[in-house]
C-alpha cells in the first residue's frame, strides 16, 4: 500500500503529521486538517486562518 492510499482514509479530518528533515536531524509535528493528496505530497491547513502547506510524503515518518 502506498502512503497516499493510507492517507485517503483521513481526508477532511484533523490529524497530527510527524515529519523529519532530509538530513534526518530535525523533526516537527504539524497539527492540521488533511485537505488533498497528490503523487508524493499532501496538502494540509492549519489554525483558524487555515494556512495551507504542502508536505512531501518522503518526509513524513508518522
Amino acid at each position: 500500500m502506498k502512503i497516499e492510499e493510507a492517507f485517503a482514509r483521513y481526508l477532511g479530518q484533523e490529524v497530527l503529521v510527524y515529519t523529519v528533515s532530509q538530513g534526518g536531524s530535525l523533526s516537527s509535528v504539524i497539527d492540521c486538517t488533511l485537505e488533498e493528496i497528490g503523487d508524493g505530497w499532501v496538502s494540509v491547513t492549519q489554525g483558524d486562518d487555515r494556512n495551507e502547506s504542502i508536505v512531501n510524503t518522503a518526509n513524513i515518518i508518522r
